[in-house]
């Protein structure tokens, strides 16, 4: 699963720099360019410290965290599209959110990457083993808690 993930990462990673660097910028640049950039922090971040690479991810989490809630925030103030906020579309089972809607076209891909994305990472947990006091109480507590956790905040 994380070889799979690391090539989609690196390539959504390259898309969307591309397109700030073109939107914000105005400036072109290939796709590969942000694709060796990752590929290089990754390997110095993996080469010199799990600590350093732990705190960097944490600060990637707390972000990522803040920004999805940041989001969920402002369609629930706000309003969700050029329509508001729908909820007759909920009710409606032809509606968005009909089963036969979720799967045509790019939506079903793009739903499946985050489905499994979301999940990616819970199980890292059991690699802290050695560095708490009581690993057989606390890594399955942990895990889940982290599964709980991320089910509950993405639903």
């Amino acid at each position: 699963a994380y070889v799979v993930f690391e090539a989609s990462l690196i390539g959504i990673f390259s898309f969307f720099f591309q397109n700030f660097m073109q939107s914000q910028l105005g400036i072109h640049i290939h796709w590969i360019i942000p694709a060796l950039l990752m590929l290089t922090v990754n390997a110095i971040l993996t080469y010199f410290d799990v600590n350093l690479t732990a705190k960097v991810l944490g600060v990637f989490l707390v972000t990522e965290i803040v920004m999805l809630a940041l989001g969920a925030l402002a369609v629930l103030v706000k309003g969700g599209g050029p329509q508001g906020f729908a909820v007759a579309e909920t009710i409606n089972p032809i509606g968005a959110f009909s089963p036969a809607a979720g799967i045509a076209g790019a939506s079903a891909g793009l739903g499946l990457f985050f489905a499994f994305w979301s999940w990616v990472g819970f199980e890292s947990t059991a690699m802290y083993g050695e560095e708490s006091r009581n690993p057989k109480k606390i890594i399955p507590r942990a895990t889940m808690l982290s599964v709980l956790g991320v089910g509950l905040f993405y639903v």
